[in-house]
């Protein structure tokens, strides 16, 4: 009785495990980002990095801010109350031993948490390199090198970059996408599917190495002599026009210019910043 009971324990904790890395692998490279409301971003930062890094941050929005209809705004406790079953959605930035942001809003918890580690980071350049990377991932950028087709333009040199250093070496930063699906929540329509049969007509033909979302220590374009690595350090003129494009931003912008050409309030450096 207890060898029955054991192996029926055995055989649903090994289905457990299959289901679980199945959805796992699913969700790894099936792919939903939900864009945020008229492109605008409530955010928190915490008391660390408000202390030590709050000028570094602020410039770096005011990059997204500058090209983009994109705006970040401080966080209101408003935003959390439920009103009418509507719930409010916001961005936290806080420090951490790692950098980490999952792209788009986090619907499953309300909260898009964006981890820096940028006591790890040598050099003004490179700390705003990461956090305009993290930064784009809110957005709703994914790692240009996980693209459907990025097999058609790079090769992996992953032994030597910082995909081998990922939590238990799932490469999740890493693999490609089987497709990615842009939602606008408040719309209620799908924005575009992005598979590798037209993801090369969504990105105009073009692989963009000098993406703040790409890895250029991890991979390198096909038949090319691998060499150093070029790093970039702020959004490239693709990771814009990516943007632009999923927020709609021309007609965002003629809406902004009608009603009120100070909608979106461009803070600068002397934002005041809700603490966590």
């Amino acid at each position: 009785m207890a060898s029955k009971i054991f192996l029926s324990f055995f055989l649903i904790f090994n289905l457990y495990i299959i289901t679980t890395t199945l959805a796992d692998d699913y969700k790894r490279h099936n792919y939903t980002i939900y864009l945020w409301k008229n492109g605008r971003i409530p955010f928190k930062l915490d008391e660390y990095l408000s202390h030590k890094y709050k000028d570094i941050i602020l410039e770096s929005m005011n990059n997204f801010h500058q090209y983009t209809c994109i705006r970040f705004i401080p966080y209101e406790s408003k935003y959390h109350h439920h009103h009418h079953h509507h719930i409010y959605y916001y961005t936290n930035i806080i420090k951490g031993k790692k950098f980490s942001t999952k792209p788009g809003v986090d619907k499953e918890n309300y909260v898009t948490t964006v981890t820096l580690n940028l006591d790890e980071e040598n050099g003004y350049r490179q700390r705003l390199r990461a956090i305009t990377h993290e930064l784009a991932h809110v957005v709703g950028l994914f790692h240009e090198h996980q693209r459907p087709d990025r097999d058609h333009y790079i090769k992996s040199i992953q032994e030597t970059c910082s995909c081998t250093f990922l939590v238990n070496n799932k490469d999740w930063n890493c693999n490609p996408y089987k497709n990615v699906q842009y939602y606008n929540d408040y719309q209620q329509q799908w924005i575009t599917t992005i598979d590798d049969k037209n993801t090369s007509k969504w990105f105009d033909d073009y692989f963009d190495m000098k993406s703040i979302t790409y890895y250029p220590d991890c991979f390198i374009k096909i038949d090319s002599i691998r060499d150093e690595p070029i790093f970039y350090y702020e959004l490239s003129l693709y990771d814009i026009k990516k943007i632009k494009k999923l927020y709609n931003c021309k007609r965002m912008q003629r809406s902004m210019n009608n009603n009120n050409k100070k909608k979106f309030i461009d803070f600068g450096q002397s934002v005041s910043v809700n603490f966590v």
